[in-house]
């Protein structure tokens, strides 16, 4: 009977030490970008085998934002075994690439022995910055006649990471455009898209041309270009055309002038007026030329602020490019920029460059934090360690030739007192024995010699 219960006691604590209690994070899901200012949600499925009190918890990057904030349960499907999962409401607050940066952690308790059982994963996602859309507009020529026409171009920057779709529009009294608009014109993020109208007007006037782009992600915006039109001047040159009528009388002859046929009518090219540069003063007749100088030129606004961001974003993507950092997005921004700068929109050039010389920082930042556990895997503070075991092992070895130095030297020292003790011995021997006088100087001699060649 009571080996009986005994093999039954054993075999369950055989059968409870096989059950060893697992629990193991199955999956995460996770979308793999959202826009800045969104929302998303994280869920982990976790499994489960002879455990219980099962809990989850989050860590999460600065940028990121979840609830709940502390830790929850979760409820497996057969109380201590089987499958269970546990959710968060996130925002992306702040724009950047967070892959790998996020760790979903649980832990439960064994059922068999009351150990803790851990598991971990880490994920990530995108937040990509919503559309940003800056525009400028250019003339091919500022200035036409009623009689001709030009190009305005229109250049649609995307500075945000997320794509959107506009319309152009230009529009003034007056003034006639072909096309009359562009809709549904898709604009990726980072880039840049260009389109032109065709631009007349059959009245002569300067006219202020406002061209509006409106993108349902980025709102409205606006850039205004100005157009001189003149008018096509005409002379007219009168030609009479003498008439012949011939009265009932024979040989009398009446010669009248008839109204003059219509004009002809010439074209004459509108009068440009001369630059500043090129007015003189009346000559003098006994002097020579004087001319006059031109004034100084205006300074552009921005221009040459735009100028040196642009040559100071090439030089950190180059930098960067170096260092093998992903320099797409910045590159693109920096062609924007350069574009924006052809067209002479520099304040728009300006922005451009800065963007691009801000991803490029932002790039750099990334490169650090992730360089920074590699440091102090390396060592505290970044110390060299091969530098330290080299340092570690002469010191080392200068100690250890001390020592032995000083070794020999105890054993001469103690050797040289042996002998000196032999040597005074044998002296009191020979002291007794008179006639012994040859053997003690020859002993003497001996001792002395030993003495000498352990020296």
């Amino acid at each position: 009977m009571n080996r009986g219960i005994l093999a039954i006691a054993l075999f369950l604590a055989l059968l409870n030490f096989a059950q060893a209690a697992e629990l193991s994070i199955t999956s995460v899901t996770i979308p793999t970008s959202v826009t800045q200012g969104g929302t998303f949600t994280i869920t982990a499925y976790v499994n489960g085998d002879s455990i219980q009190d099962v809990t989850a918890t989050i860590s999460l990057p600065s940028g990121l934002s979840c609830t709940p904030t502390s830790s929850q349960s979760i409820s497996l499907d057969n109380t201590t075994s089987g499958t269970g999962s546990a959710s968060w409401s996130c925002s992306g607050d702040v724009a950047g690439s967070y892959s790998t940066q996020i760790t979903v952690s649980v832990s439960g308790t064994s059922t068999s022995d009351s150990s803790t059982v851990l598991d971990s994963e880490q994920t990530g996602l995108s937040v990509l910055s919503p559309a940003s859309i800056v525009i400028s507009g250019s003339l091919a020529a500022s200035s036409i006649s009623t009689s001709g026409s030009t190009t305005l171009s229109i250049v649609v920057n995307n500075a945000g990471d997320v794509s959107t779709t506009v319309s152009i529009t230009p529009s003034i009294s007056g003034v006639s455009f072909s096309p009359t608009s562009y809709t549904g014109i898709s604009v990726e993020g980072s880039s840049l898209v260009t389109k032109t109208f065709t631009v007349s007007s059959s009245t002569a006037a300067t006219y202020s041309i406002t061209t509006t782009v409106v993108s349902a992600d980025a709102g409205t915006s606006t850039t205004t270009n100005s157009l001189t039109v003149t008018a096509v001047s005409s002379t007219t040159t009168p030609t009479a055309t003498p008439s012949t009528t011939t009265s009932g009388q024979t040989g009398n002859t009446n010669t009248q002038n008839t109204a003059p046929s219509p004009p002809a009518t010439q074209y004459i090219p509108p009068q440009t007026t001369p630059t500043l540069a090129a007015i003189q003063t009346p000559t003098p007749k006994t002097g020579p030329k004087v001319i006059t100088d031109a004034p100084s030129p205006t300074p552009i606004p921005y221009k040459e602020e735009a100028i040196s961001q642009i040559a100071a974003a090439e030089k950190e993507i180059a930098d960067a490019k170096s260092k093998s950092l992903e320099t797409a997005q910045a590159e693109k921004q920096l062609e924007t920029a350069k574009a924006q700068q052809t067209a002479g929109n520099y304040q728009q050039s300006l922005n451009s460059a800065k963007r691009a010389r801000e991803i490029i920082a932002q790039a750099l930042k990334d490169a650090s934090a992730t360089l920074a556990p590699e440091l102090q895997i390396a060592g505290p503070r970044g110390l060299n360690w091969t530098l330290i075991a080299a340092i570690i092992l002469v010191v080392t070895g200068a100690v250890l030739s001390y020592i032995k130095f000083a070794n020999m030297e105890r054993m001469k020292i103690h050797h040289r007192r042996e002998m000196e003790e032999k040597e005074q011995k044998t002296e009191e021997e020979e002291s007794e024995k008179p006639e012994g006088k040859t053997e003690k100087s020859k002993s003497k001699g001996k001792v002395k010699g030993e003495i000498d060649l352990v020296e």
